[in-house]
């Protein structure tokens, strides 16, 4: 892919929105004129923890996102710690991750921004893996619950409304990392499938007026649901990152391969065994009659004398 390319700039732009939107400040700790300007004075080199401050809450929350993406406080239109609490089909409880609307003047365009996994809550969405009808496919039921809470949330679309009413040149993006990227494409293929937005998408560039990037998105949607995302959500994978291919499908195929790999090793062993006791036992080396009287007797000699059969000993 060219790096000159609008969409490479683009993701390389919003790469550090997702790094913002985690929210954790560490700097190194200063040292004072009394320390002689040098930190390792006055620090416990063997706990590295001490040579750092982590700065927590949410304003140094914002302040971390703001200084990553390169914007001001007045381009934070709209942030959520913590939404509204939502239920599964089965009773199962959550809330979305940390969710903000920027006004980012690089790309002009409003953003939406959904922070990945970062704490317990968002580990149960993960985890909760269950098919959700979603059209004429299906979904990963956590992830769509909360794309399917902000896709239809009142205060979010008059956000995003109010915003590109402002902006007469401004599009929207939707962003995301892990976590975060799935339901970032889903919100995106809502808003898409159920023309929200196409009032505005008729005079900013049709089609390109709404755009998701994903970055290290989990597997979490049908093939017909991905297929309805073809042309305006871009997946971003890292090589070989193992969370954007770990969906239940392979983790079974995964097992399933494991358990056929066993059973072979071990018939293998079993088979392996069974040759080297014949082995054993039939390495045979021609003995004299002589020896084999003195050892069992002249009668069991005559015997096998008078059946002419030939008879070798174990060594």
């Amino acid at each position: 892919m060219d790096r000159d390319d609008p969409i490479v700039n683009e993701i390389r732009h919003y790469s550090k929105m997702i790094v913002g939107a985690y929210g954790k400040r560490i700097n190194m700790k200063e040292a004072s004129e009394e320390e002689n300007g040098d930190v390792l004075n006055y620090v416990n080199t063997n706990d590295i923890s001490s040579m750092f401050e982590v700065s927590l809450g949410d304003e140094a929350y914002i302040e971390f996102l703001l200084q990553h993406s390169d914007l001001s406080i007045d381009d934070l239109l709209y942030c959520c710690f913590e939404g509204d609490t939502l239920t599964t089909e089965s009773g199962v409880e959550f809330h979305s991750p940390p969710l903000f609307i920027l006004r980012d003047v690089y790309s002009k365009s409003i953003v939406v921004l959904v922070r990945g996994t970062q704490n317990l809550n968002d580990v149960v969405v993960d985890i909760y893996g269950n098919n959700m009808t979603w059209a004429e496919g299906s979904v990963h039921e956590g992830m769509g619950v909360i794309a399917k809470w902000i896709a239809t949330d009142n205060l979010i679309h008059t956000t995003i409304e109010e915003a590109l009413n402002s902006d007469v040149q401004y599009t929207l993006k939707v962003v995301g990392h892990s976590l975060g990227a799935g339901i970032a494409a889903l919100t995106a293929i809502y808003w898409k499938t159920h023309h929200t937005f196409d009032h505005f998408a008729k005079s900013r560039g049709g089609s390109a007026f709404l755009r998701c990037f994903a970055f290290a998105p989990p597997p979490m949607l049908s093939k017909e649901i991905k297929e309805k995302g073809v042309g305006y959500v871009y997946s971003v994978v890292n090589e070989d990152d193992i969370v954007p291919r770990l969906n239940v499908q392979c983790i079974y195929g995964a097992l399933r391969d494991v358990s056929v790999g066993s059973r072979f090793e071990r018939r293998w062993r079993r088979r392996w065994r069974r040759r080297r006791r014949r082995r054993r036992w039939t390495r045979w080396t021609p003995s004299s009659d002589r020896s084999l009287g003195s050892r069992y007797g002249p009668s069991f000699t005559r015997a096998i004398e008078g059946s002419g059969a030939m008879i070798t000993e174990c060594t």
